[in-house]
């Protein structure tokens, strides 16, 4: 019985091994060059990097749910099971579930705020009219990042292959007086 082909479960074939994402470089150009191809080959862009899930389980029957593509929603596609017809965003379960940006634009700004761009620059180059909103995308990066640490074991700091200390710096004003592992100070 011919027919339209189903809708894939999986959005990339290929996601790369976390050991090759580790110390992985991009310049701005070349993320701007995945993001200005269709949404698809983005989505496909994001699976790949492991920043968004590259399937999904229907939560209520638990079979795969398949990639639809949904004009509506900002993604330009949703997860949907074929058995029950629940619908699910693209970005769930990832670092994007409960954002209201764009994913091009929280790319972006997670870019700069590795590199430690000023965020009046951040604000100019990506069109951001709020600070609030660049103050807010930066303290979630930074929750995000002192998560991760608290819930895998990695060793911060030690030797390099060349033998050269590794420095780590802690930024004192994360703990509070009462958890700070360092004696207080007076001015």
């Amino acid at each position: 019985m011919a027919g339209r082909p189903a809708a894939p479960i999986n959005i990339t074939p290929v996601v790369l091994p976390a050991a090759q994402l580790v110390g992985m470089e991009l310049t701005p150009r070349e993320l701007y060059v995945a993001m200005s191809n269709n949404k698809h080959q983005w989505l496909q862009w994001l699976a790949r990097h492991r920043l968004i899930r590259n399937n999904v389980d229907c939560g209520r029957c638990r079979r795969p749910m398949a990639l639809v593509a949904r004009a509506e929603c900002n993604d330009g596609f949703s997860w949907r099971c074929r058995q029950c017809s629940t619908r699910s965003s693209v970005r769930t379960g990832s670092f994007f579930a409960n954002c209201d940006l764009t994913t091009e634009k929280i790319v972006m700004m997670m870019y700069y705020w590795v590199y430690e761009v000023k965020c009046k620059h951040v604000m100019m180059f990506e069109s951001l009219v709020s600070w609030n909103t660049i103050v807010n995308y930066n303290n979630y990066f930074r929750q995000q990042c002192c998560d991760w640490l608290l819930t895998t074991n990695q060793q911060l700091g030690g030797f390099d292959a060349n033998g050269q200390s590794v420095f780590v710096e802690i930024e004192e004003l994360l703990f509070p007086p009462e958890v700070s592992p360092w004696p207080a100070t007076r001015w």
